[in-house]
């Protein structure tokens, strides 16, 4: 599964290293045609509440902490390089646990 906040973040990343907007459609183009939609692992509020802790908790950055949710709340193991959200999933498989008690998440 791709992460939905993968490919935001993504986007930006091209913007903010000077790619234009018609690059960055050919970009898509090519992407739209290799990922399905039933390949992206879509947000919810639920992860992003859950990531609005954990960049408390860890002072971990805001897509970091939604892709690391995202594998919290699936039970999914995180396919990055990324130590940091390698990590954090590691550390942190207990908090939706943590929400519930707290009266945060039912």
């Amino acid at each position: 599964m791709i992460s939905q906040a993968a490919l935001i973040e993504f986007d930006l990343l091209m913007k903010a290293r000077g790619l234009t907007s018609s690059e960055r459609r050919k970009v898509w183009n090519v992407l739209y045609k290799l990922i399905s939609i039933e390949d992206i692992e879509l947000l919810t509020p639920l992860d992003i509440l859950v990531a609005s802790y954990l960049v408390d908790m860890y002072k971990f950055d805001y897509f970091g902490s939604l892709i690391a949710t995202q594998c919290i709340v699936g039970s999914a193991e995180p396919l990055t390089t990324d130590k940091e959200i390698i990590g954090v999933v590691l550390k942190a498989r207990h908090v939706i646990h943590d929400l519930k008690r707290m009266g945060i998440v039912f």
